[in-house]
């Protein structure tokens, strides 16, 4: 569920992206990630692996295809106040893009090349266990509580 009014366009990572269509504070409801719970299996199964989020480990919530849009950053517009709620870490524009940190919701050995661009570019996405001690106590307050739950 999208809280505010978005735009799909095209991304500077590359495929679309969600931008934002009015100014947005800090703190702000986002997006919620919901939909059917379902498995990595189910997933796949179902030809949905693009369209899952982690809320804990195997156990994925089948987002809608506007949510699929929200692109990774290392540096996140967008953090979690919750397991699937995501909220704006800045106050954002007219035409900002929506991102989080994939990061966030890795706990499976799954990783990606980053083409996000900001200058905190860590270029390999995996694992929040696999971040650097600084970057998780700076996420510390933005993750999903499952994901803090973890051996670390």
């Amino acid at each position: 569920m999208i809280y505010i009014a978005v735009t799909v366009k095209d991304s500077h990572v590359g495929g679309k992206g969600l931008f934002v269509d009015e100014p947005i504070k800090k703190g702000q409801k986002i997006l919620k990630f919901d939909g059917p719970i379902v498995s990595w299996g189910e997933a796949v199964k179902r030809g949905r692996e693009n369209h899952v989020v982690p809320i804990a480990l195997n156990k994925y919530v089948d987002i809608g295809e506007r949510e699929s849009l929200v692109n990774h950053s290392c540096d996140p517009s967008m953090g979690f106040s919750d397991e699937a709620t995501l909220i704006a870490l800045r106050d954002l524009h007219t035409g900002d893009e929506i991102t989080f940190d994939y990061s966030l919701v890795t706990a499976d050995g799954w990783t990606m090349h980053c083409k996000c661009g900001s200058k905190e570019c860590r270029h390999i996405i995996s694992d929040y266990a696999d971040l650097s001690d600084s970057i998780k106590e700076k996420y510390r307050a933005i993750a999903p509580p499952w994901i803090l739950r973890l051996k670390q």
